[in-house]
């Protein structure tokens, strides 16, 4: 099967904003894809690049040597991740010879800036206020990230509460919306005295980190798809810790999609991550009831091993879940008010259910086990009136490889497994 024959487009206006080679000879790219796309001039039809991926080429002219007309390659999907690839800036750039780029991906600028945007890199790094006016702005935001869905849940909130048989569980963005206005109540009610408010940690880690993920990924092309899923209250903290995970691997330098308008009965994943153009890894994402409620004890060592190793199986069966056993995959497993004892058991819990793994010869296809746990830093007070607030909103994130895997995938991770949300 050879490569399949497309037309670039015509460039339409100057050009100045965008990357175009003017090659003397076509074609002027070569790659390995024997079952590609070799892209056409729209002029005349001469080849101007031969056996491509999908997705080498985004976004950059080539003037066709025979007919000078100037083509404009694909812009690229939305909320496609981009792999290892060369930007190219606006400009004019002679070619005197075919150049081979086997697996490199060439984009302009204008596409990385676009793919930045979805992703929100640098947005989290910002710091975050804790006095009672931002209080007040973090519930507001909540509210309206729910809009109009807001006052059902909230009704239905009252209700639960006044009933004589309540719900097991409210739900969490109406907890901490309340918990917000409470706090911010009470630090204005105090502030003429030198008390120090204490606070449950817990919750406000929880509410920063709500309010920086969401506001890092509303670019995001999924992100209509995620606020409907927080409407249900099985969902919220699920999807938190998903967008937690994805700007963990997105800012240790991975290519990272979010997996939204996916449906039906096959394999699908929470996130891929595209290392290559010729690679995805599958990421599925597992919130265990167990491990996401704060503990005054650490966590036991034989519940850790039990929880990972059903979430293993759940996500990562040869016959069924989410992951399938053709491509390497990650099972990832996401955890609240964990302590850091806690943490270090289960890094070592999964380190010994993946040992297992491999020494049954199962699951070669999983590179390792993502854990990732939202909590907090003592001491966690606010000092009245408008005095430094001493409390740190922190996640920690650790990829435990399987040392049965058998693929050559290389995940990044950052060099701190620990990153803090600054406040200010």
């Amino acid at each position: 099967m050879g490569s399949t024959q497309q037309h670039l487009s015509l460039l339409d206006g100057s050009g100045d904003d965008v990357g175009i080679f003017n090659p003397t000879l076509a074609p002027l790219f070569a790659g390995t894809n024997k079952a590609g796309i070799d892209w056409l001039c729209p002029g005349c039809d001469t080849v101007l690049a031969i056996d491509l991926y999908v997705g080498q080429l985004f976004d950059l002219g080539i003037r066709c040597p025979k007919c000078e007309v100037i083509g404009i390659a694909p812009k690229r999907p939305p909320g496609q991740a981009i792999p290892a690839a060369a930007v190219v800036p606006p400009g004019r750039f002679l070619i005197s010879d075919t150049i081979n780029i086997a697996h490199a991906s060439l984009i302009s600028e204008q596409t990385l800036a676009d793919y930045s945007t979805e992703v929100g890199i640098g947005i989290a790094g910002e710091g975050v206020k804790t006095d009672p006016t931002a209080l007040r702005e973090f519930a507001q935001e909540i509210r309206e990230l729910l809009g109009v869905r807001y006052e059902k849940l909230q009704k239905s909130d009252l209700a639960g509460k006044a009933s004589k048989t309540p719900p097991s569980k409210r739900h969490p963005l109406i907890v901490l919306i309340e918990e917000a206005d409470t706090l911010a109540n009470n630090m204005e009610s105090n502030d003429e005295s030198s008390n120090m408010i204490t606070i449950d940690g817990d919750v406000l880690a929880e509410l920063l980190w709500d309010v920086v993920l969401f506001r890092r990924w509303k670019n995001h092309p999924a992100f209509p798809e995620l606020i409907q899923a927080i409407t249900d209250v099985d969902e919220v903290r699920h999807t938190t810790m998903l967008l937690l995970v994805a700007s963990y691997l997105t800012d240790s330098g991975n290519g990272v999609e979010i997996v939204y308008g996916e449906h039906g009965d096959g394999r699908i994943p929470d996130l891929r991550l595209r290392p290559s153009l010729t690679e995805y890894v599958g990421i599925e994402l597992k919130t265990p009831q167990a491990f996401r409620a704060p503990k005054k004890q650490p966590i036991e060592y034989s519940q850790a091993v039990k929880e990972i190793e059903l979430q293993l199986d759940k996500a990562a069966s040869s016959k069924k879940g989410q992951l399938d056993p053709s491509s390497t995959g990650i099972v990832t497993i996401g955890a609240y008010s964990l302590s850091p004892e806690s943490f270090a058991i289960l890094k070592t819990a999964a380190a010994y259910v993946l040992q297992k793994q491999h020494g049954q010869k199962r699951k070669s296809h999983v590179a390792g086990v993502f854990l990732a746990s939202i909590g907090w830093e003592a001491p966690a007070r606010i000092i009245s009136p408008g005095q430094t607030t001493y409390f740190s909103p922190t996640c920690n994130c650790e990829l435990i490889q399987h040392p049965g895997y058998q693929g050559n995938v290389q995940i990044g991770q950052s060099e701190m497994p620990t990153f803090n949300l600054p406040t200010s």
